[in-house]
């Protein structure tokens, strides 16, 4: 890039307008170019407008907090692909203004959607958002490795005990992430946790659980008994 693409591309978004809205709105925001914001949120909020989503992700890339409101109103639309920029730009910009509204959008029966919220609720790492964390992974276990990612981001207590939860799990679909997201966490907290899983004969479990335990202490044993004498001492 050069110092004058910002402006050569914003002119060929008014120029050209509806042909190259979903390109031009990727540079735009990819270059961080704030002269082009005002011009991508008019085309954001107009409904007809094709390739919204790109747009909305190209709000967030530039990244001025002032866009929050049109995100926000994107975001709380019945329909369209507009909520999807919307949200995923809500979270990268870390807006806790859109917590309420992305929590409701986390429970939507429109999957992208859900997981797009559920990985902006993790990024704005606030406790509020547990509850419906977990409903939605009561609802849909498919749901789990986006659940998952966002606990890992939440800090205190309980999203921890919901993590070591799901790492006891029966399904490999939740279990699998949760005890991975336990070794991201790398809390001393949930050595316990991983050292009761080691009593089953699941090889794959095993072999993760090694891994995150690994993570958390920095200690590379490979059989059971190393690590439970290691925890005793």
């Amino acid at each position: 890039p050069s110092g004058d693409s910002g402006r050569i591309v914003l002119k060929l978004l008014e120029d050209k307008g509806r042909e190259v809205i979903g390109p031009a709105s990727c540079v735009l925001g990819r270059l961080k170019y704030e002269p082009a914001r005002k011009k991508l949120e008019n085309i954001l909020l107009d409904r007809s407008s094709p390739e919204r989503e790109e747009v909305g992700k190209s709000i967030g890339w530039i990244g001025n907090k002032e866009s929050v409101p049109v995100l926000i109103k994107v975001l709380e639309e019945n329909d369209g692909e507009g909520r999807y920029g919307a949200a995923w730009s809500l979270g990268i910009m870390e807006a806790l203004d859109a917590l309420d509204p992305l929590m409701k959008a986390a429970g939507s029966s429109d999957r992208k959607l859900s997981a797009l919220s559920i990985e902006s609720l993790g990024l704005l790492k606030s406790e509020k958002s547990l509850p419906i964390l977990r409903s939605k992974m009561k609802a849909d276990n498919n749901m789990s490795t986006f659940v998952v990612g966002a606990l890992v981001s939440i800090p205190g207590k309980e999203a921890r005990q919901l993590l070591e939860e799901y790492a006891e799990h029966k399904d490999p679909v939740i279990h699998q992430p949760a005890i991975q997201a336990l070794g991201q966490r790398k809390d001393m907290e949930s050595v316990h946790i991983l050292l009761k899983l080691l009593k089953g004969r699941n090889s794959e479990i095993t072999r993760m659980t090694y891994l995150a335990l690994s993570s958390i202490t920095g200690e590379k044993f490979r059989s059971r008994n190393e690590w439970i004498n290691w925890y005793v001492k």
